[in-house]
């Protein structure tokens, strides 16, 4: 199955599978993990969430981290959730 079959554009998903599971992650769920405000980022930047939102649903989290990973320290200290 192809990220893109099970991508729901309003929510975001991507598939993760470990040990033979699957779990949808939300992109929301991804920027609370990484303790991001994601209300704040979307209504502060939503030109960037939305390009982050798409990549995430293509690659798999890690790859996402991997590479956004100092630009994620950027918008983490913007948008910190508290």
């Amino acid at each position: 199955m192809r990220f893109s079959e099970i991508v729901e554009v309003q929510n975001s998903f991507a598939l993760l599978t470990t040990d033979n599971e699957s779990i949808f992650m939300t992109f929301e769920d991804y920027l609370i993990q990484k303790k991001i405000n994601a209300i704040q980022f979307k209504q502060a930047d939503p030109a960037t969430y939305v390009d982050w939102q798409r990549v995430f649903v293509d690659v798999h989290p890690e790859s996402f981290t991997a590479q956004k990973k100092f630009l994620l320290n950027d918008i983490r200290r913007k948008y910190l959730v508290r």
